[in-house]
This record gives C-alpha cells, structure tokens and sequence, in this order.
C-alpha cells in the first residue's frame, strides 16, 4: 500500500507510462545506472518511481530525496528496503514539518542522513529509528530548497545518533 495521491499523480496524465518508455530508451542507447532525485512531492514522487521501475531494469537505482514526506505502509516499506538493486539517501533539513506526513500508517525507507548549519549525521535504513512527528518536525522554513543548499555548505558529520 502506497500514497494514493502519489500514485495517481504517478499515472496521471500517462506520466509513470511515458517516462518508462523514455527510461526504457535511454538504457538502450547508454550503459549507466540510474539516478533519480526530487524535493517535497518530487520525493515522494521519486521513491515511488524508483520502487516501480526495480523490478523493470536490470540497473541499479539510486534515489536521493530533499523533504521527502512518507510514501508507503510497513509492508511496503521492508519491500522496498530489501530490493537489491535499489538504495535510498533521504536528506532531512533541521525540523522539516513535511518530513514528518503522513505519519500514521506510513514509513520513511532508505537511508537518512539529517543536515542542519552545524552538522550531518547518516543512518543506515536498517539502523534508523524514525522519531520524525510533527512535535520534533515543525518547521515550515527549513522546507525550503534553498535552507537545505545553504545548510549542506555550512554543516560538518557527525557521529550516528548525536540528533536525539
């Protein structure tokens, strides 16, 4: 189970068709792996798309998202973290309010890696502990591109698990 908005917009208009076709296309004329990225809905749109397209390409798919909100149920979730030929980096900014919805019945995958001006801390999906609600997550500015640009230039790594 998935999003019904994302996946009708997925679909609408023949946009999961036409862009198979042009994917379809391009690995036929070139011998690259796939990478795909999106921002808020473009996230999630972008983990969805990627998901689909696992089981239709014999590439492997790396998704990187900026503000993704949440896509899919339990079930899918442990799905999608076990196709092989797939891997997530899910950049969360501070206290990103849209990285926290939907929040019932539906989880984050892939790997996290939190940003805000002094730091950078990544987890393993299979070592995340998802602790993103709208308590912890509640700022709409740090939604913005440009705070995660700006604060990506600034911030530092750092150990697993300094965030909480």
């Amino acid at each position: 189970y998935v999003h019904l908005g994302f996946y009708k917009f997925l679909i609408s208009n023949n946009l999961l068709k036409n862009l198979i076709i042009d994917l379809k296309y391009l690995i036929d004329k070139y011998d690259y792996d796939i990478h795909i990225t999106g921002h808020s809905l473009g996230g999630g749109l972008s983990t969805l798309f990627g998901y689909l397209i696992s089981d239709l390409v014999d590439k492997n798919i790396t998704i990187t998202t900026f503000a993704s909100p949440r896509v899919g149920n339990y079930e899918w979730a442990q799905d999608f973290n076990n196709k092989s030929n797939l891997r997530l980096y899910r950049i969360v900014n501070n206290r990103d309010i849209v990285t926290a919805v939907p929040y019932s019945f539906f989880y984050h995958v892939g790997n996290y890696i939190f940003i805000d001006k002094n730091k950078m801390i990544y987890e393993k999906y299979n070592t995340f502990n998802d602790k993103n609600n709208i308590i912890h997550s509640f700022n709409p500015f740090d939604h913005n591109i440009e705070q995660y640009y700006e604060n990506l230039l600034k911030c530092k790594w750092c150990k697993i698990n300094e965030l909480f």
